[in-house]
């Protein structure tokens, strides 16, 4: 399973991507990894975030590529639940995760 974080959209105009594919982690960081992911409620339908929007404000984009089974999922900061910042603050700082940064509409 991989998982893609892209966050972006505030004042900074660069978006972040960062990700981490199960593949290549321990046994526990694996496990640990798909608990956080279904605690989340990602890969089973679950919509995007809605709200007016928040010129501004930060955004992510998850995104969850299961073999095959892949989908994706937009939240502000603002509409960010724990379960789903557990998840992303895992991603964000785990030491085998990839990142690059770009500009903003590039």
């Amino acid at each position: 399973m991989k998982i893609s974080i892209t966050q972006g959209g505030s004042i900074v105009p660069v978006v972040t991507t960062t990700e981490v594919d199960s593949a290549s982690l321990g046994p526990d960081d694996a496990a640990a990894l798909q608990k956080l992911v279904d605690k989340a409620g990602i890969g089973r339908g679950r919509a995007s975030g809605g709200g007016p929007p928040q010129p501004d404000r930060g955004g992510y984009r998850i995104t969850i590529d299961d073999g095959g089974n892949r989908e994706s999922i937009a939240l502000s900061d603002a509409d960010l639940p724990d379960e789903t910042r557990a998840l992303v603050d895992f991603v964000s700082e785990h030491p085998k995760a990839t990142r690059r940064t770009e500009p903003l509409g590039s």
